[in-house]
């Protein structure tokens, strides 16, 4: 990257009621349309059910999506500033890059993508 900013943050974990609140950056993969949509979140579970559920105008049309890779982090700065990384890389040729560099987790994904 030309971007010399660090990606991890010096700041606190951010703690819930009796856990640590984890942060995800996320990639789906819709079969339908063969497009990307790339986010952050911290309840990863909750916001891909609210993506196939046709809620979010900007999936809408790409459901079902799929998991296609997550990476856990512990603040959501650090989650934010991952995901407009990634935002910026516009093939998937280099969003794949940047994955595999910085350990995202990839997911079993159903068609075209595999």
């Amino acid at each position: 990257f030309r971007d010399s900013t660090p990606l991890s943050s010096t700041k606190a974990p951010v703690w819930g009621f009796f856990h640590k609140v984890t942060f995800w950056v996320y990639i789906l993969y819709s079969a339908s349309t063969q497009k990307r949509y790339i986010g952050q979140t911290s309840d990863i579970a909750a916001r891909l059910f609210k993506h196939n559920s046709g809620v979010n105008k900007s999936t809408k049309a790409g459901v079902p999506w799929q998991l296609l890779a997550r990476l856990t982090l512990e603040t959501r700065a650090e989650a934010m500033k991952f995901e407009r990384k990634l935002k910026k890389l516009k093939s998937h040729k280099k969003q794949d890059e940047f994955i595999l560099k910085h350990g995202f987790v990839m997911q079993e994904v159903i068609g075209p993508e595999k």
